[in-house]
């Protein structure tokens, strides 16, 4: 299975995006191509429109790289 990054507990807004990306920035950079990282969300309650935009980025800078990157367990 894809490695999984530790568990982000609390919300993902405008206020913490930055510390979220510099998380997980960081495994991107360092990943094999054709690898996948996991991204477990289940004990993020909430994130803003700011956040979703930040996903994005980062799922297109892992695509760059020809890394998957997988957002799993999003609370509804």
């Amino acid at each position: 299975p894809p490695p999984q990054l530790p568990d982000w507990q609390g919300e993902i807004t405008a206020a913490n995006r930055e510390a979220f990306a510099a998380h997980l920035e960081p495994r991107i950079a360092a990943a094999t191509t054709g690898s996948s990282i996991t991204v477990d969300l289940a004990q993020v309650p909430f994130v803003d429109s700011s956040a979703i935009g930040m996903f994005l980025a980062l799922r297109k800078r892992a695509w760059q790289r020809q890394v998957r990157l997988v957002f799993t367990h999003p609370t509804a």
